[in-house]
């Protein structure tokens, strides 16, 4: 039993909820990381002469990566494990972000198709470690509310 005075549970709530908010800012970056090329991206890989075929390509093959990379988080990722590799796919993610940005100073034609699906695959991977470790560190902080804060990091 807690003292009037005592702020023991006070901390342990704000902590809970920093930590949801921190994750899902994360999630929230991740996904704006997905969607933000789509209405720049096909212009500017036109003009570097990248057909629009490989254009799709380039776009889908973040999603491909995802998938893949979700199914080896099965077989990588222990309980013990999930903090680093939550991090590791935030830092990954981040900067895969930054090169792919920049990509478009580089060679043109085919060897920037190349870049560009290396660099979303890798991206797609960091993605798969923070949407595979980020939910199991977060619903555990919420027993009874596990389906409101899954829920929340959907949006």
């Amino acid at each position: 039993m807690t003292e009037p005075g005592d702020t023991r549970q006070s901390q342990s709530t704000s902590r809970k909820f920093a930590n949801l908010l921190l994750a899902l800012a994360v999630f929230l970056a991740q996904g704006i990381n997905n969607a933000l090329p789509a209405p720049f991206f096909p212009t500017d890989a036109q003009s570097q002469g990248v057909s629009q075929t490989m254009v799709g390509i380039i776009v889908a093959s973040f999603s491909v990566f995802i998938a893949i990379g979700s199914f080896v988080m099965l077989f990588l990722a222990s309980p013990s494990q999930m903090k680093t590799w939550f991090c590791l796919g935030a830092i990954i993610s981040g900067v895969c972000c930054l090169v792919f940005g920049e990509l478009i100073h580089g060679p043109g034609g085919m060897t920037f198709a190349i870049l560009c699906i290396v660099t979303r695959a890798v991206m797609g991977c960091g993605a798969a470690a923070i949407w595979g470790s980020g939910t199991p560190i977060i619903l555990p902080i919420f027993p009874n509310r596990q389906g409101r804060v899954l829920s929340i990091g959907e949006l």
